[in-house]
């Protein structure tokens, strides 16, 4: 994401310059605006609302954003995604949250049992997120291995000109 937003409306943050283009570099898809919420979008109704002031919806980045904008620290948004905007999550995750949010098993069972014909849908929204998850981690270990080898070619290029 080219920019970070808090979805209550609060001033948003840009990513990095360097490291985003870093990141493209690698594969990465650039979007505009990434809004983090309080609450999973699990309703395709819900995300559209969302499309005309984001490309993507989560729920950390924006507070991962702010804390690197207190130290100081370049950032980038750089996300996986398993479920597609047109689409409804097989189940209510945010029915699974607890007040600290982390997610609550217990609570997915009894939506399970409640609705076992969502079973399917749920096994196939798993297996997307642990691909969407492999991906990740093969775009970061190029990512890294790429953001190592950038001094390396200051240097060189500076040892060059020098």
């Amino acid at each position: 994401a080219r920019g970070v937003a808090d979805g209550a409306a609060g001033p948003g943050h840009p990513s990095d310059p360097g490291l985003a283009a870093a990141a493209e570099a690698c594969g990465a898809q650039a979007v505009g605006t990434l809004i983090s919420l309080d609450r999973i979008l699990a309703r395709a109704a819900d995300k559209a609302a969302f499309a005309g002031v984001a490309d993507a919806v989560d729920m950390e980045t924006f507070s991962i954003f702010a804390a690197a904008g207190r130290l100081q620290v370049p950032a980038v948004a750089v996300r996986a995604i398993s479920d597609e905007a047109g689409e409804d999550l097989p189940l209510d995750f945010n029915r699974a949250l607890a007040a600290d949010g982390q997610l609550r098993y217990a609570r997915l069972a009894g939506q399970i049992l409640g609705r076992p014909h969502r079973l399917g849908r749920l096994v196939r929204f798993g297996r997307r997120s642990a691909r969407a998850a492999d991906a990740l981690g093969d775009f970061l270990d190029r990512y890294v291995q790429r953001l190592a080898a950038a001094p390396a070619a200051v240097a060189a290029a500076e040892t060059m000109a020098g």
